[in-house]
């Protein structure tokens, strides 16, 4: 969730991101509008200093990603799937696999560990990140909703698929909830992660 307050956007930077289109990816962006405060339920952190490429190698999976595993060499134990609410899948010869928590190197190394325990020797499993689960973008914009997380997306980006800010908008009162409860405080260029 990225929340923006109540300072006065830059012209030219209000004018560019409302004469962009939307499109029905899903990303979630909250802005507020000036008299609102910032939520006093949770401690607000300052802004990470990650680039976007260092997020997603160190990206947790969860319910919403779309994966797909392969194996060398192994055709029938290649699979797509979404995972579920619960954060599982169901996968040959493994069954039900836990996956919510775990980055895309630490499921290939369960998955060929499982594997090389009486099923094969010396498996190699590759993991890749179909689609992204949604952002949501609620607040002081011309179009809240859903929308779909692209690597390299950032708050700027990320308000201007909701059509951009709306008139009591503010560009130095931003905040994103991510992992549904933890509060950032971030900035125009702060990078976005997939369930924000």
């Amino acid at each position: 969730t990225l929340m923006a307050g109540c300072a006065t956007t830059r012209d030219f930077f209000e004018k560019d991101i409302q004469d962009k289109g939307t499109t029905d990816t899903p990303n979630k962006v909250t802005t507020q509008p000036s008299h609102q405060e910032d939520p006093k339920n949770s401690p607000v952190e300052k802004e990470e200093r990650t680039s976007p490429e260092n997020t997603l190698s160190n990206y947790h999976l969860g319910p919403g990603d779309r994966i797909s595993i392969k194996v060398f060499g192994e055709p029938e134990l290649s699979v797509e799937a979404h995972l579920s609410d619960g954060g599982t899948i169901s996968y040959p010869l493994l069954g039900e696999i836990q996956i919510t928590g775990l980055t895309i190197g630490e499921l290939e190394r369960k998955i060929a560990n499982r594997l090389n325990n009486g099923y094969l020797k010396e498996s190699k499993v590759t993991v890749t990140i179909l689609e992204y689960r949604q952002i949501f973008i609620t607040g002081a914009v011309q179009k809240p909703g859903g929308y779909a997380f692209m690597p390299g997306l950032t708050v700027d980006k990320a308000i201007s698929l909701a059509g951009g800010f709306t008139g009591v908008a503010s560009t130095n009162n931003i905040l994103i909830t991510r992992e549904g409860h933890k509060k950032i405080s971030a900035t125009l260029s702060t990078p976005i992660q997939p369930g924000d």
